[in-house]
């Protein structure tokens, strides 16, 4: 579970949370040094999960937002939050956009190489004959095709939560 700082743009003590209710309950009777209510903060990742704070500065959580998280991102799968950091960072989308097409989106921890490696296995490969596959194989620039894969924009690797993630459909998406 995230936890965040509500920041508070004026004379006004700020306030921890790590969740909707959370959030709500403090904003509620929220006053300034003065007893004026208090109407404009930002939100801060405080601490949270290997991958939450670049999936929360990707997604562009804000107080206007900030619902999203908890509604949208939260309970995201490791997978799911590698998608959605990559089509928002990478191929520019915009959140609500990046959202809709969540479950289109392919995404393997391996590195650009040992995704191609792995696609060309199951896709070229079987094609041979198994008597002269082993031989052929040997003759198979992995590297080449990884790259011809990825001018091509059928392959896109990215580092997201200190891991090597590749999304096998980015010209899908």
């Amino acid at each position: 579970m995230a936890n965040f700082f509500a920041n508070p743009y004026g004379p006004a003590t700020g306030f921890f949370f790590s969740s909707a209710e959370e959030l709500e309950a403090k904003t509620k009777h929220w006053r300034d040094h003065y007893g004026a209510v208090v109407e404009e903060w930002s939100v801060e990742f405080i601490d949270g999960s290997a991958g939450e704070p670049e999936l929360f500065a990707a997604a562009g959580i804000d107080a206007g937002n900030i619902n999203l998280w908890f509604d949208e991102l939260e309970d995201l799968e490791e997978s799911q939050r590698a998608a959605l950091f990559f089509m928002l960072s990478k191929l520019g989308c915009k959140l609500s956009d990046a959202l809709e097409k969540l479950e289109d989106a392919i995404v393997s921890e391996a590195s650009l190489k040992d995704a191609a490696a792995e696609r060309f296995d199951e896709t070229w490969l079987p094609q041979i004959p198994e008597r002269t596959r082993a031989e052929i194989a040997a003759y198979i620039d992995y590297e080449a095709y990884a790259r011809d894969q990825e001018l091509n924009g059928e392959l896109s690797e990215f580092d997201f939560a200190g891991k090597t993630w590749t999304c096998l459909n980015p010209d899908a998406l």
